[in-house]
């Protein structure tokens, strides 16, 4: 899911490793919590190894449009890709960085105050089909800054999606989870 990722600042224990993984992919809750009690790490790898390789797009959890392909995830911080950050107001949002999205529209003004992210402004994003919160679009305040735009989608608003997209293919996978 992350190329961006170097392979040194990950752990060499299977068990964190498999730990960090769940952490790291866009899955909804029902599915990130099945993957952390298994009990064995290298079933927990199979199972995320499985998700990753059918996984290839992500989408809005409420209609389906098109948000982010899983190429364009990438690394904004040491952490990886997913990130948890507080809002002023005291709310948490589990947010994965992507270069590109699409399906998205901004809402309001862009604001430097209070980023996550210092050198950038941020724009509130939602799905330009059903309207809901997405996440928000962080542009570069200086031109020397790279990326000079990116999109911090909210986990809680996406699911992954599979290659071809049928219920008995996400079926399927659900009941190869299982199985591990």
């Amino acid at each position: 899911w992350n190329d961006t990722l170097k392979p040194e600042s990950m752990s060499r224990d299977p068990t964190e490793f498999s730990f960090w993984v769940a952490g790291n992919l866009p899955l909804d809750d029902k599915l990130k919590l099945h993957l952390l009690r298994t009990d064995s790490a290298i079933q927990r790898l199979r199972c995320e190894l499985s998700i990753m390789k059918k996984c290839a797009v992500l989408r809005c959890r409420e209609c389906e449009q098109l948000i982010a392909n899983k190429k364009d995830v990438f690394t904004m911080s040491r952490e990886g890709p997913m990130g948890t950050f507080v809002n002023p107001g005291g709310h948490v949002h589990e947010m994965m960085t992507v270069m590109k999205a699409k399906g998205i529209q901004e809402y309001g003004r862009a604001s430097a105050e209070n980023s996550w992210f210092p050198g950038y402004k941020w724009t509130i994003i939602e799905c330009s089909s059903c309207h809901i919160h997405m996440g928000w679009k962080f542009t570069a305040t200086k031109n020397k800054l790279k990326p000079n735009k990116f999109w911090g989608l909210c986990r809680s608003s996406l699911h992954p999606a599979f290659d071809r997209e049928t219920e008995e293919e996400e079926e399927s996978l659900e009941s190869s989870l299982m199985l591990y």
